[in-house]
């Protein structure tokens, strides 16, 4: 199951208390964390740039509402270092921004010099219950 952030969770009480509420991010990025909830993308690609992810049609299990990326997300990993990610996180700008929601991997998934990390379509999905 998906955790909200901090910030998202502040983002909707406020708007059912009738105040401000951010308006949606135009895109949203996906991130890799590592078990201490840290990116990994500067040690794997040498680069803090998330990826950008799509959602397809929100639909539901019956014990949740459950979203899944729309397309392929592919992260080439150059020889800078390697690193292990166990959760997905994201985010509303590229680089910075405010992270939204972070999800656990079903597996961690050891990254070497030169792997390449990808979510097929589906394979990436964010649930809240």
């Amino acid at each position: 199951m998906a955790s909200l952030s901090s910030y998202l969770e502040t983002e909707i009480l406020e708007w059912v208390k009738g105040t401000t509420f951010a308006a949606a991010p135009a895109t949203v990025y996906v991130d890799l964390l590592d078990s201490g909830d840290s990116s990994i993308l500067n040690t794997i690609a040498g680069s803090a740039n998330r990826q950008a992810i799509t959602f397809g049609t929100i639909t539901t299990d019956g014990t949740g509402q459950i979203m899944s990326n729309s397309a392929d997300i592919t992260f080439t990993a150059s020889a800078v270092g390697s690193a292990t990610a166990v959760a997905a996180a994201i985010y509303d700008a590229q680089t910075g921004g405010n992270q939204l929601a972070q999800q656990d991997l079903a597996s961690s998934k050891a990254i070497s010099n030169g792997d390449e990390v990808k979510f097929s379509a589906s394979n990436l999905t964010f649930k809240i219950d």
